[in-house]
């Protein structure tokens, strides 16, 4: 979910919504500010509790984007809001290693 734009399932302008990153599965959930947005539109009342969304590390919201297709989000992602986490995609390792590059300080 960016703005005021909601990001397809089969997104083609992956490069250019949410993460930039065509790797990573859409994510309903993905803006934090957006994501409180969207939780009291669904109404749910309370504080944003991500991991009701996932059980044994797998998403279960049955929620759809516009053309009806289910989110299904990679819930082990690192750079997620789910508790559980394993890694990171290639682009995203492509882009750290990237920016990692360009810095001039590098600790390690």
């Amino acid at each position: 979910y960016y703005g005021s734009e909601i990001e397809l399932v089969d997104d083609p302008n992956c490069a250019i919504m949410a993460d930039s990153i065509c790797d990573t599965p859409t994510d309903p959930f993905g803006l934090y500010s957006d994501s409180l947005q969207l939780y009291l539109d669904l109404g749910d009342a309370g504080a944003v509790n991500f991991n009701r969304f996932v059980r044994d590390c797998e998403f279960i919201h049955e929620m759809t984007d516009p053309n009806g297709q289910h989110y299904q989000p990679q819930v082990g992602n690192i750079m997620s809001a789910y508790p559980c986490k394993c890694g990171f995609t290639n682009q995203q390792f492509e882009k750290i290693i990237t920016n990692y590059n360009k810095s001039f300080h590098k600790p390690y």
